[in-house]
């Protein structure tokens, strides 16, 4: 089933993580990450906008690529963190 990805944190883990999904070749789609720190096309957001863009981008999966420290702060946003 085709999903569509939206990935917490634009540095290397992120960036690794969005090529890994790309290079599988199936039909998930990368639709873009939110940062804190970093700006750019991919970017659409930061964390603080996390139910805006799920919303807006029609997410079906948030995947998380950010120290574990970070990941509590998701957890304000009522979303579930494993």
């Amino acid at each position: 089933m085709n999903k569509r990805i939206l990935i917490v944190g634009h540095g290397n883990a992120g960036q690794t993580l969005a090529r890994d999904i790309r290079a599988r070749g199936g039909d998930d789609t990368v639709v873009g990450f939110l940062d804190d720190a970093v700006t750019g096309p991919e970017v659409l957001g930061t964390l603080a906008d996390v139910n805006t863009v799920i919303a807006e981008q029609s997410v079906d999966l948030v995947s998380i690529a950010m120290p574990s420290a970070l990941v509590e702060r998701l957890r304000g946003f009522g979303l579930p963190v494993q």
